[in-house]
């Protein structure tokens, strides 16, 4: 393991441009406006798994990969490193005898995960930050904590001339609680046990310009 300590850092979400270049570019953003403590920033993994009904058990080979070690004690952070991803619902027909309605599998397949071997980590109550590396996948962790340092060393780039107004929500607090009432009647009649139930926020959003090759589109997405 190689750990180093970067001092004062800007919002995870804004240093993400410096790594865009990067594959499988990756942000747990914690943030104030999401509550949390720590955010994460990593890119380019080690390694890619994916799982489908043609590859084997997705979770063994997950599991020969995972075991990157313990991170120093000095390190700050709950998360160290290791897996991001998805497993899809239609994992269970692959783990369970269910009687199957269709053959068809998923089109992404059971499971898609990166094994992230360094990442940056910030502490959202100070503005501390630091990259931590593990050299168990393979890969020489002083280059990737050296990597990851230069290019936080740019400033990152900020949102020019943008302006966002107050967010308005398709459905007012009252609508939503009568939505919600009636998800919990079809849950306790035995009709569906899971419903994603959500809202429209919308917002007006201005600007000046664009960056060099973008799009409105990714402006939001960029937003977001």
């Amino acid at each position: 393991w190689r750990m180093a300590s970067i001092g004062s850092i800007a919002p995870l979400r804004d240093c993400a441009p410096l790594f865009a270049d990067m594959p499988h570019l990756a942000v747990l953003d914690g943030g104030p406006c999401a509550g949390g403590r720590w955010s994460y920033l990593t890119a380019d993994p080690a390694r890619v798994i994916t799982w489908d009904e043609h590859s084997g058990d997705g979770f063994a080979e997950l599991d020969n990969v995972a075991r990157s070690g313990n991170p120093p004690p000095a390190w700050p952070a709950p998360f160290a490193g290791g897996a991001i991803g998805y497993l899809a619902y239609d994992a269970v027909f692959a783990l369970e005898n269910l009687q199957v309605t269709h053959s068809n599998s998923p089109p992404a397949g059971y499971m898609w995960a990166s094994m992230y071997d360094w990442l940056v980590a910030r502490d959202e109550a100070s503005g501390q930050g630091w990259i931590g590396a593990t050299g168990l996948i393979g890969r020489d962790p002083e280059s990737l904590v050296a990597g990851a340092r230069k290019r936080l060393s740019t400033t990152p780039a900020r949102l020019g001339g943008v302006q966002i107004g107050h967010p308005t929500s398709n459905l007012d607090r009252a609508a939503y609680r009568a939505h919600a009432q009636k998800v919990l009647d079809y849950i306790a009649a035995g009709d569906c046990y899971q419903v994603n139930l959500a809202r429209r926020l919308s917002m007006p959003v201005s600007y000046t310009h664009l960056r060099a090759h973008e799009t409105e589109a990714d402006l939001v997405c960029r937003l977001l």
